[in-house]
């Protein structure tokens, strides 16, 4: 391996390094919180207002959603599963908490 051939090598991993670096820590603030289910949107809800909310399923079941402090969280469901409730809160646009078997996403969006 020649010299030119390592420097290159060396730059195209730094690159590399920074293209990610800021897909996941320099995402933009998200202003609202949209509960799709089956991909309707069935609810919009502001981050910038504490509020509980009590989503309700086409087929009976349910999620809460928490929005506290600027981030959105599901903190109850009846799924069998409870992947919803141990996601972690989201607070940067584009970030999402799936409910897979009651269908329902919750996507936080920030400026259009």
């Amino acid at each position: 391996m020649k010299k030119g051939d390592l420097i290159l090598l060396v730059l195209t991993a730094v690159c590399t390094i920074g293209v990610i670096a800021g897909f996941l820590w320099f995402k933009k603030p998200a202003i609202d919180c949209v509960v799709y289910e089956k991909n309707e949107e069935i609810g919009r809800y502001p981050l910038n207002t504490d509020t509980t909310v009590r989503i309700e399923t086409s087929d009976g079941h349910y999620n809460i959603l928490k929005i506290e402090n600027g981030e959105a969280s599901v903190c109850e469901s009846d799924c069998a599963n409870q992947i919803c409730v141990n996601t972690k809160a989201a607070n940067k646009a584009g970030d999402t908490i799936i409910c897979l078997p009651h269908k329902i996403s919750v996507i936080l969006e920030g400026r259009r």
